[in-house]
Parts: C-alpha cells; structure tokens; sequence
C-alpha cells in the first residue's frame, strides 16, 4: 500500500471514531433534560401535601422562568417558594438547576445536596448530582448518583441517557447498549435514544442494527440531522457509497455535515480512489475551511495524485501526527 493510502488509512480510523464519540455525546445531551427541572403542581406527587399554594405557584413560575432563559427572575421565584416552605426540596433543586445554566456547579452541588437532605428519594437531584460529577471528571461518583437516581425510579428515561454517555465515555460499550436498549423499552418514541444506540451498535461492528436504530429515528423525526448522518455512516461502512451520498444530502439540508464528507473522503484514500477522496474532502473543506483533519485530508489526497500541497497551518501539525494521536 503506498505511504499516503497508509496514512489516509489510519486518518479515516482515528477520524471516525472520534467523530462518533462527539456525535454521541452532541446525541444525548439533546436527547436528555441533563440537569431535570422539577415542576410541582398542586396535588401531582405526594410532597405536595403541606406546601403553601402559593410556594407552588411560585416555584412553578420559576421553571417557566428558566425555559425562557430568564435566570435572575427564575431565582427569585424558587426564593419566594422557599420562603414560604423552607424545605420545599423541589425548589432547592431548581434553584440548582440556575446555578448549572449560570456555571456554578459549586454553588449548584450544594443546592442539589440540600434537596437531597430534605427528600433523599428525589430521583431528579440524584441525577443532577451525577451531571455535575460528569462535568468534573468523576466517573465512579456520578455512577453512583445515576444508579441511585434509578433505584427510585427505574423509568427515568433522562438517568438512563445519562448513564449511558458516562458508559460510552469511558469505554463501556455493552453498558451503554445495554442502558439504551432500556430507554427504547421504555419509551421506543425519543429520536435521539435511536440515534445513539445506533450509535453504539456501529462501535459493537453490528451494521444491521445500526442501520434498523437509524430508521427507526427518521420514523419519528424526519428532520434529525443526527439519524440521516447515523444512517449514512452505517452504509458508508457496508460499503454502499452511492447510499451514503444520498443520506448525507439529507443531513445537509438540516445542518452542516463536514466530518462526514471528510471521512467518505479519508475512506477513498484508503482504497486508493485519491480522486474521489480528493472531492468529498473538498466538500468538507467548503463548509469548515479552517477545519485541521480536513486540512490535512487534502495534503494527503494532493499527495497521493502527485500534486504539490499547501502547506498545513503550523497548529494542525502533519497529517500522519494528527492520525496516530
């Protein structure tokens, strides 16, 4: 195999599995509520009992609050909850949850762990806990808070997607698929659930599951760019290019798709089809012109057709250096 068709070899496997890991990852964060707003409303869950009314309302008010981004506005309404019920755990919590959008996780732990000491079946905080272990870097522990959020409640679906991108993140394929096939049981209509377990069969080498978890996510949401990219993904690793050109037309029309034209591009190389490689990175290149894989995509590609290349910017490095990280 020439050196270049080596190189664009090992580009497109160092490329593809780190483009998957940022699509799963980008996947879930939609597809969960990540730190879970609690909404109390009179009478709806047992803590309701001995809440003042206006307390609900007020924490009510707050949610609304924070779906519309109003954070100050939102704090002072889980404040007047909490004046009125001090051990209103729901709104200890929300006020958590303003303290993460804010990016205060020190502030936010303390809100979650407060809602915790005054209700410590409260599925929601554990998670949220676990979220913010995740931001940190501490795997074990927000294990921990994932599962204990899940013995409360065995059916929080947003626990579980969370779970599962801390699985895959650190290399548990098996507990992630097995974490995801519990979402779809559960709720079979989240898009984004499909999506990564898609996802995550491609990492398993099970393209016909891949492709059945894709199409499963259009079934439901025919705009997600993430399951046309998934779909186009499976069949460019069946080998069926014209297939994943068309998949990929899809993707485009709903958001840019450049690491997936570079890697049809990085494949061609691979097989020696350096002029085709040559196009498709070229697309990559016209929707991230600054991208570095795609910059060195083309050096490869040029090289490999015998054709002089710019030089790559000094902060990408070569291409083979980029491909061996």
């Amino acid at each position: 195999m020439p050196n270049s068709a080596h190189s664009a070899n090992s580009a497109h496997s160092a490329h593809s599995a780190t483009a998957r890991a940022a699509i799963l990852a980008t996947t879930l964060a939609t597809a969960t509520a990540t730190a879970a707003v609690h909404v109390l409303a009179s009478g709806c869950v047992p803590s309701a009992a001995g809440l003042h009314q206006l307390a609900i309302r007020h924490n009510a008010d707050g949610v609304a609050l924070l779906a519309a981004g109003d954070l100050d506005a939102a704090r002072a309404a889980f404040g007047i909850a909490l004046e009125y019920n001090p051990d209103f755990s729901e709104a200890w919590n929300n006020l958590g949850i303003a303290a993460m959008r804010e990016g205060d996780d020190d502030a936010a732990l303390g809100f979650f762990t407060k809602a915790l000491a005054l209700n410590p079946d409260f599925a929601e905080a554990h998670n949220n806990v676990g979220v913010i272990q995740m931001r940190r870097g501490i795997p074990d522990q927000a294990r921990i808070n994932l599962m204990d959020a899940l013995a409360v409640d065995p059916g929080y679906v947003e626990a579980r997607l969370n779970l599962a991108l801390l699985l895959e993140s650190i290399g548990d394929h098996d507990g992630a698929r097995g974490q995801l096939l519990k979402v779809v049981q559960i709720d079979p209509g989240i898009p984004a659930a499909h999506v990564a377990l898609g996802i995550v069969e491609m990492e398993t080498g099970d393209l016909v599951a891949a492709e059945d978890e894709a199409r499963a996510a259009i079934a439901l949401d025919p705009d997600s760019a993430a399951a046309w990219l998934l779909l186009a993904r499976v069949h460019l690793a069946a080998g069926r290019e014209d297939e994943a050109v068309l998949a990929l037309q899809e993707a485009d029309l709903l958001a840019p798709a450049a690491d997936l034209w570079l890697e049809m591009g990085l494949a061609h190389l691979a097989a020696g089809q350096a002029d085709r490689g040559r196009m498709y990175i070229q697309k990559a290149l016209d929707l991230a012109p600054a991208s570095c894989p795609a910059l060195e995509g083309m050096a490869l590609a040029l090289e490999a057709l015998g054709e002089e290349a710019a030089a790559v910017p000094a902060g990408c490095g070569p291409a083979s250096g980029k491909a061996a990280e």
